[in-house]
C-alpha cells in the first residue's frame, strides 16, 4: 500500500474512532525540508505508540495534524493561527 493510501485510510480510521471515543488533537509544523523526513516519520510514530497502549491516554486517540510551511517564522505563525481557528470551528 502506497503512503497515500495509507495516510487517507488512517484519516478514515481516525474518523470512525472520533464518532465513539474522545480525541486529542496533536499537531506540527514541519518545514518544506522536513516534509517526509525521518523527523517527521518519529512524530507520526509516536502518535501511533502511543495509541497503541491503551494505559498511557485510555479511552483518548490521537490524531496528528501536520501543517508543511516555509522556513520563516511569518509563514509559522500563519500556519499555527489556522491551526488554532480550525480546532476551535471543531469545538
Amino acid at each position: 500500500m502506497d503512503f497515500t493510501r495509507q495516510l487517507a485510510l488512517e484519516r478514515t480510521i481516525d474518523t470512525t474512532i472520533t464518532n465513539k471515543m474522545n480525541v486529542a488533537r496533536i499537531g506540527a509544523i514541519f518545514t518544506e525540508d522536513q516534509k517526509d523526513s525521518q523527523t517527521e516519520l518519529a512524530f507520526k510514530y509516536a502518535v501511533y505508540r502511543i495509541n497503541r497502549d491503551k494505559n498511557l491516554l485510555p479511552n483518548t486517540t490521537l490524531i496528528y495534524d501536520i501543517q508543511v510551511s516555509p522556513n520563516t517564522a511569518y509563514w509559522c505563525l500563519i500556519e499555527i493561527t489556522r491551526s488554532l481557528l480550525i480546532a476551535i470551528q471543531m469545538d
